[in-house]
């Protein structure tokens, strides 16, 4: 219980911008990809050296508050070491009690021996295998036929191992939205006991320092009708009490967000967590595009590059709303966790401007 406790201590410090060290990580491993999505550009970034074993362990040693990771691509299973990475990050995390990885599905057994690490080294796996559309919609979405029936193949094997969360991620853009009827009755058809609390829905975001795709036209929050959409993920409100809050108060803020409201919300970006890319630059998450610094620059302690008097100017933009905004569920999670007082109709916890001078059910989110 004691993972549980730290983490919920955690949640409880943002709700009052209490914290004094980041509690939750967006750690993307590679930007290497083997499918060449329509709506992402990182399989178009030239390779060049990643983040090492040796540096992720310097990295996780220092992060003593973690109680929450989000381990991402590119496609995680192209680093050949990445049970190795699972293990030194698991072993140094001491009070990591969310593990998430997010996959293609197009290299099965490795998903299944990263899946089997996280559950050997005592924690409960959360996995999200992303699938598009149907069969015909996928494929073209994802730049390679066959590669539907392949996912469906490795989501079923992956929840044949009755260990940890094993959910789908689809992600809507105007190029599947109308699809998602065919995409549920596919879903229901190709796999034996498929639920809908098996299914996440996420909206497209554009990012220039994660995704690449800066320049993609015809996607955008104003080019969907949310009515249209909103009864696909209304569907997803299914699943344990953990995911049925986070989905419902995602899918409400969503709304909101597509119709360009300003959220009630104080984002956690820099202040609860950060976003490290594959070769050590940390970001306040993955769609403001302002580097904060390199890790190798930093002796690879986060928390001591957070504490840098010349970052204030940035978080005070980032209280103030004064960045791209989204409402991905990598930080929306977070941020709706961080904002219990406002959900729950207090007044919202606010903090003073900073200078500019100088398989436990207690949290198992599903989100890709």
């Amino acid at each position: 219980m004691r993972k549980e406790f730290h983490l919920l201590k955690n949640i409880y410090l943002s709700n009052t911008r209490g914290l004094d060290s980041i509690y939750k990580l967006l750690f993307a491993i590679t930007f290497k990809c083997n499918l060449k999505c329509k709506i992402c550009s990182i399989w178009k970034i030239p390779h060049r050296k990643e983040i090492s074993v040796g540096e992720i362990e310097q990295m996780f040693k220092k992060l003593t508050n973690l109680s929450w990771l989000d381990l991402t691509g590119g496609e995680i299973t192209l680093r050949e070491d990445l049970v190795d990475i699972i293990g030194v990050i698991i072993h140094n995390a001491k009070n990591l009690k969310i593990f998430h990885m997010t996959t293609n599905g197009m290299n099965p057994q490795r998903i299944i021996d990263a899946t089997n690490e996280v559950v050997k080294r005592k924690l409960n796996p959360i996995v999200s295998v992303s699938i598009d559309g149907p069969q015909q919609i996928h494929d073209r979405l994802r730049g390679e036929k066959g590669s539907y029936v392949k996912i469906v193949e490795t989501f079923k094997a992956l929840k044949a191992l009755k260990k940890g969360r094993i959910y789908i991620s689809s992600t809507i853009s105007n190029f599947n939205y109308l699809y998602l009827d065919e995409l549920i009755a596919s879903l229901h058809n190709d796999i034996p006991h498929f639920s809908l609390s098996d299914l996440h829905f996420n909206f497209f975001h554009v990012s220039p320092h994660y995704y690449g795709n800066e320049k993609l036209e015809g996607q955008g929050k104003d080019k969907i009708d949310f009515k249209l959409i909103k009864k696909y993920l209304d569907l997803t409100k299914k699943g344990n009490i953990i995911k049925k809050f986070l989905e419902a108060n995602y899918v409400k803020y969503l709304e909101k967000y597509l119709h360009g409201e300003e959220s009630p919300f104080v984002c956690q970006a820099m202040h609860g967590s950060v976003f490290v890319d594959p070769y050590g630059e940390v970001f306040p998450c993955l769609f403001y595009n302002r580097a904060i610094g390199k890790l190798h620059e930093h002796e690879y302690d986060i928390n001591k590059l957070l504490k840098d008097p010349q970052l204030n100017e940035l978080k005070n933009q980032i209280e103030n709303k004064q960045c791209p905004h989204c409402w991905a569920p990598c930080e929306a999670y977070p941020t709706i966790l961080g904002s219990l007082k406002t959900i729950f109709g207090k007044n919202q916890v606010s903090r003073a401007p900073l200078s500019v001078e100088g398989d436990n059910k207690v949290l198992q989110p599903a989100y890709s």
